[in-house]
């Protein structure tokens, strides 16, 4: 796959091999506008490399408000003491009965 990168422009077959989805997902992309510099021609599709390693970086980079979260929970200290494993809730889910089916009348 590195071979693909070497070309300036990529067609949604070798966009999928390098994202490791399927050719229709990489249509969806383009179309929703989520790969930069996706390009129109005709019925073609073509991607520009920047574009797919735009993407890429923009994948490994969580969300800002997922960074936010992170750096809160690290700020705060942890628990005075940890529940010992007697001492925990435990969530029972109950859920309702539900009538029996009345036969249908022949």
């Amino acid at each position: 796959m590195p071979e693909l990168l070497d070309h300036l422009v990529l067609t949604p077959a070798e966009v999928a091999d390098v994202l490791r989805v399927s050719k229709k997902s990489v249509y969806r992309l383009c179309e929703a506008g989520a790969i930069p510099g996706a390009l129109r021609l005709g019925r073609l599709w073509r991607v520009p490399r920047w574009g797919l390693e735009q993407l890429l970086a923009e994948r490994e980079r969580p969300p800002a408000a997922q960074r936010r979260r992170a750096a809160q929970v690290l700020e705060q200290p942890p628990p005075a003491a940890e529940l010992e494993s007697r001492e925990r809730l435990v969530v029972r889910v109950v859920y309702p009965r539900t009538k029996p089916r009345q036969p249908v009348p022949r």
